[in-house]
């Protein structure tokens, strides 16, 4: 019969600062030293149980209520006690039931007495001191967590061992099934304890059985002492072991054990267009040439070397196989697959420089433009000019405000590259037409565009044109007709906007034929690895593997990925390039909620949390929920009337706002406020339109943008409110020098492009950035958010080791965790 039991967790209890209960059913086994032997055991949420098999209704009902009334539910099966609460619910229960320690290290003991203590060492603080078995725990009232523990009874100790499959090197079907402990081998037959008995150190016979019983399901039988593969030798099981968490596989000849070696990579250049790779593999004192033992067509990494010792391909090797071409025994990568070449260097250890050097490249530029050009820009030209002679695309990720539309400008005015242009096509945002025609005739003096876009475009003049301008959804539309011509180069400007590789725009795009296309971006991975690969398929067509494998390639490897990418994305800082820029300073400005409006924003988390606990979130609803406590942390009157029924009039944000610009305009300051909602804006022009003469305003409905960029950095004072979307590219607003991020989100990016309106290349003035956060609120959790996406970007393109990805689940936790 199953019993209901209850167990204290160390390790949750630690996290929470509370002490946490686990709710289960289970058969109730322990041995004498009160250590949990039951067989079956399965976690229950009591709250929506209707009944257990050995409790009377009423008994399970009382129990129910008691978790109801005195303990927070705080995931499936766990509920979160204050002390005193977890004292009067043990004592009520305790002579009925069962309770159980669970400990950090996964022990399982009876609970046997919870009493208290005064503990007088630097100061007296209460404590409560929980006997299970012979160990004795420590909970400190006063800090709210388990503060120390007498070690675990060690008498009895099993540990979960480590897996090694032995393999015959003269019979590759034969092996030995062993289990390390520690520093004890053991080997599956032999059923002797071998272990450190008296240190009370015994074999974990349930888990050595598991394994074998796998075993025996893929096609192994055993045969004296020993398992023999009884199936046809294809390996596709040994991959699948080489691969399988916990194993280590060898190989032994005459009782020598010897570990599954990786061959040692070479990369040499054959001729100008061709790299030879070579694959060696040292054997005892000898080095043997396995070229010809590799089997490309082949699913398996394991191959046969020398006298049938297995080995096993490198992961760069076998993500890239398909691509080598074997002549008379030789293996050969073509240039243009320099994606491949560099990752298996990377993974090798070999020196990549030697693949990648533009530094010896000379540039062939106008007078002008070479007097124009600053010692970084003329750097990033020779790189977009390497990138062109060898036939490699490339993505321009410099900062923003940095000059990535005139490095480009320059190199099609290179006299070398501008001599092979035929036709160039420009994709960009609809915003930033008029800013590229500018630049063109500006930089390049380039008349002969061609603005292919809207219902006047013309095949006709885009057949004739040197250059043509159009936009990403024109170009998605008209797919069928550009897809006709052949493009010297494309150039994709702000070519995050196709960042998502499932998105009809960037699979479309992909259909473009050129020589050579350039993406330009500050921020070419705004959040999930993917979107990187993306972009590095756009500008380099079936140069990558496929999406689900770079990701698997490279997520947990960031230091051989930056490596990979090195050659086709440029990334330059401004702080490391423009010693000459002033400061940029930020500062968080905390607003506290009116009584009213807390009011509402309590009571819309706490709808969202019980919607989670009772029916579970989906993704709509989760989006609509953080969507609902943004609104509510910046102005009750974006909220919709169902949830604001009692139509609250109040922004804490917006009192703050006020004060701050008051105090920037009396300074006799130019800002910008950003906001990502254009009713909120409204707003903010209400509020302010009344007492300063100079309020500019632009969103995506704005006509004629330019317009209201010029009246803004002409007049002598004023205050522009943006939209965070429309305004978040293909500005130059260098006479302001404050920007207000009105209200937060997780993408760092896009407020990064928007204060880089202000703060870039023509600025004087030191620039100041205000960021309007609510304390106490999700927005408060939005900026640690903010700093882990940062940090994803930083990792891969700057140098550091560790990867982020912005998941749903993040946004779960912050709705529900205080």
């Amino acid at each position: 019969m199953k019993d209901l039991i209850f167990a204290l967790d160390e390790y949750a209890s630690a996290k929470a600062r509370r002490l946490v209960i686990e709710t289960y059913f289970c058969e109730n086994k322990y041995n004498a030293k009160w250590i949990y032997k039951g067989g079956f055991i399965q976690s229950v949420n009591i709250l929506y149980e209707n009944r257990c098999d050995n409790f009377s209704n009423g008994e399970f009902e009382e129990i129910k209520s008691q978790f109801a009334n005195n303990a927070e539910h705080i995931y499936k099966n766990g509920y979160m006690f204050s002390y005193e609460n977890f004292i009067a619910f043990f004592n009520k229960y305790c002579l009925n039931h069962n309770f159980y320690f669970r400990s950090k290290s996964g022990f399982i003991s009876m609970i046997l007495s919870v009493q208290e203590e005064e503990k007088s060492e630097k100061s007296i603080s209460k404590c409560s001191i929980i006997e299970c078995g012979k160990n004795t725990y420590v909970f400190n009232q006063k800090k709210n967590v388990l503060i120390a523990s007498i070690e675990e009874d060690d008498s009895v100790t099993e540990i979960k061992p480590s897996i090694r499959i032995v393999f015959n090197s003269n019979d590759l079907t034969l092996c030995k099934l062993k289990f390390i402990y520690g520093e004890y081998e053991t080997d599956y037959f032999n059923k002797e304890n071998n272990l450190d008995v008296k240190a009370g150190l015994y074999r974990n016979y349930e888990f050595e059985n598991q394994i074998y019983d796998y075993l025996l399901q893929i096609g192994f039988k055993k045969e004296f002492d020993v398992l023999r593969y009884v199936q046809k030798l294809t390996y596709d099981e040994l991959t699948a072991l080489l691969n399988r968490k916990g194993y280590e596989v060898l190989t032994y000849n005459f009782n020598n054990e010897r570990e599954i070696q990786k061959p040692n990579i070479s990369i040499q250049q054959s001729d100008k267009d061709w790299f030879e790779i070579k694959f060696e593999y040292k054997l005892d004192d000898e080095v043997i040439d396995i070229a010809s033992a590799i089997d490309f067509t082949s699913k398996n990494k394991s191959i046969i070397v020398g006298n049938s010792m297995l080995t096993e391909l490198p992961d760069s090797v076998f993500a890239n196989r398909k691509k080598f071409e074997v002549r008379n025994g030789h293996i050969y990568l073509n240039k243009k697959n320099l994606w491949s070449i560099l990752d298996i260097a990377s993974e090798s250890g070999i020196n990549i420089d030697g693949f990648i050097d533009h530094s010896k490249v000379s540039l062939n530029l106008p007078k002008d433009i070479q007097r124009q050009a600053k010692k970084y820009q003329l750097n990033g030209i020779k790189w977009l000019k390497w990138c062109f002679i060898n036939g490699f695309g490339g993505c321009l990720a410099d900062d923003m405000g940095l000059g990535k539309t005139f490095q480009i400008i320059a190199l099609l005015k290179d006299k070398d590259v501008e001599s092979k242009l035929d036709k160039v096509l420009i994709v960009v945002p609809k915003t930033l037409i008029t800013n590229w025609r500018r630049e063109l005739k500006k930089f390049g003096n380039i008349e002969n565009i061609c603005i292919y876009h809207g219902y006047t475009r013309s095949e006709e003049k885009l057949k004739h044109s040197h250059i043509a301008i159009t936009t990403y959804h024109i170009a998605m539309n008209d797919i069928k007709i550009l897809k006709q011509f052949y493009f010297t180069v494309v150039i994709f400007d702000e070519i995050q906007t196709i960042k998502n590789p499932k998105g009809i725009i960037s699979q479309k795009l992909k259909k473009l034929n050129s020589y050579v296309n350039y993406g330009l971006s500050g921020t070419p991975m705004e959040n999930k690895m993917e979107e990187l690969w993306n972009i590095l398929d756009v500008i380099n067509p079936s140069m990558l593997n496929s999406r689900r494998a770079f990701c698997k390639r490279y997520k947990n490897n960031i230091r051989q990925l930056r490596n990979v990418i090195r050659p086709f994305v440029l990334r330059r800082c401004k702080k490391d390039v423009l010693t000459e820029l002033p400061e940029k300073n930020q500062e968080i400005i905390y607003c506290d909620f009116d009584n009213a409006q807390r009011k509402l924003y309590e009571a819309i988390l706490l709808a969202v949390r019980n919607n989670a606990n009772n029916i579970g979130f989906t993704t709509s609803l989760l989006l609509k929920a953080l969507l609902n406590l943004r609104q509510c942390c910046c102005d009750t009157r974006l909220l919709p009337k169902e949830i604001n029924v009692n139509d609250i009039k109040e922004s804490c944000k917006i009192k703050n706002l006020q004060i701050l610009v008051s105090n920037l305009v009396e300074a006799d300051h130019k800002v910008l406020i950003f906001s990502q909602f254009t009713s909120m804006l409204k707003l903010i022009q209400e509020s302010l339109i009344e007492n300063y003469k100079y309020v500019f305003y632009l969103d995506g409905e704005t006509v004629n943008r330019q317009m209201v960029v010029d009246f803004f950095e002409a007049s002598p004072r004023g205050i522009f409110l943006i939209s965070l979307k429309a305004g978040g590219v293909g500005l130059n607003l260098t006479s302001a020098q404050d920007v207000i991020i009105f209200d937060p989100w997780w993408n760092p990016f896009a407020e990064e492009q928007a204060i880089d309106r202000a703060y870039r290349i023509g600025q004087r003035n030191d620039v100041t950035v205000y960021k309007l956060v609510v304390s106490d609120s999700i927005e408060e959790k939005i900026i640690n958010l903010q700093l882990e996406k940062k940090k994803t970007f930083d990792d891969i393109l700057n140098g550091l080791d560790n990867f982020y990805e912005i998941k749903l689940k993040d946004i779960y936790d912050i709705l529900m965790k205080d």
